[in-house]
C-alpha cells in the first residue's frame, strides 16, 4: 500500500464503526456547557477587576481644576446637600457619594465641591489613587 495516500485504510468510514457514534451524549454536552459558563465567569471576573483596578487610579477632578471652572460632567448629591450650583465630580459620585440620592446635573463648567471640602458630613475619598 502506498503510504499517506488515499488508499485503502487511509481513514474510516462513520458507517463501518458497528453501531459506535462519534456524538456526544446529552452528560457530556452539559458537562462542555458548565465548562463554558465557568471559563466565561471567570474572564468576567478577571475583566471586572481590570476595570475595578484601572478606576481606583482614577482621582477627582478636583485635583487637576482646584477652584478652577473646567468642562465636564458633575453630578448633584441630594444626599449631601449638593444641589443646584454645587455636584460633585463623576469620580466622587462613583466613589464618595456611592449608595446618596445622586443625580446627572449636566455638562458644564464646573469644580467639584466634595473635592473643595463642602460637605461636611462626607470628606472626599478620591483626591488620591484608592487601593483597587
Amino acid at each position: 500500500g502506498r503510504v499517506g495516500g488515499r488508499g485503502a485504510g487511509s481513514h474510516m468510514d462513520c458507517a463501518s464503526m458497528d453501531g459506535e457514534t462519534n456524538s456526544l451524549d446529552e452528560e457530556d454536552v452539559d458537562l462542555l456547557r458548565e465548562r463554558e459558563a465557568l471559563l466565561e465567569d471567570e474572564q468576567r471576573a478577571a475583566e471586572s477587576e481590570d476595570e475595578e483596578r484601572r478606576f481606583a487610579a482614577k482621582v477627582c477632578s478636583y485635583t487637576r481644576t482646584s477652584n478652577t471652572f473646567s468642562e465636564q460632567h458633575w453630578y448633584h448629591c441630594w444626599t449631601c446637600g449638593l444641589t443646584f450650583q454645587e455636584g460633585c465630580c463623576a469620580v466622587c459620585a462613583r466613589v464618595c457619594h456611592a449608595g446618596h440620592d445622586v443625580t446627572y446635573s449636566r455638562y458644564s463648567r464646573f469644580f467639584c465641591d466634595c473635592g473643595a471640602g463642602k460637605t461636611a458630613s462626607n470628606t472626599c475619598q478620591a483626591l488620591a489613587p484608592r487601593p483597587a
